[in-house]
């Protein structure tokens, strides 16, 4: 990783870049990323093949990691562009049209993985025969 700066206009910190992703590559929420997995997976994964009892195993299997890949590319857009969302948060709350809870990064973070680990279960639900 680069050695980039980042200069804070709010506190004139200067903040070094691989620390900030070090911080959110350390802190892996696989415990969401498998319950959503489970249970989405496993419930695309019998309406798939309701009936078909023998593919039953190998489609459930399937559909969990698809929808577990959707939860880490999740997680990874969080990383990425879940800065600019509590940007946007600052935003509205310093105009004073809402106020969000003390733990609104926490709740993007889960956001991204719900919102992507849904679209990796439709995604499972078409791909899987």
């Amino acid at each position: 990783m680069t050695n980039c700066l980042l200069h804070s206009p709010v506190e004139g910190h200067i903040i070094r870049l691989e620390m900030i992703m070090l911080s959110k590559l350390s802190h892996f929420p696989w415990q969401r990323i498998l319950a959503w997995a489970l249970v989405l997976g496993l419930l695309v994964g019998l309406y798939r093949t309701w009936g078909d009892w023998d593919r039953l195993p190998t489609n459930l299997l399937w559909c969990v990691l698809i929808v577990a890949a959707g939860g880490i590319v999740g997680w990874l857009m969080n990383v990425l562009f879940g800065f600019y969302i509590g940007m946007a948060t600052n935003v509205i709350e310093s105009m004073g049209i809402f106020r969000f809870s003390s733990d609104a990064d926490k709740k993007i973070e889960n956001g991204f993985i719900f919102v992507l680990s849904v679209v990796g279960a439709l995604l499972a639900l078409l791909l899987i025969r």
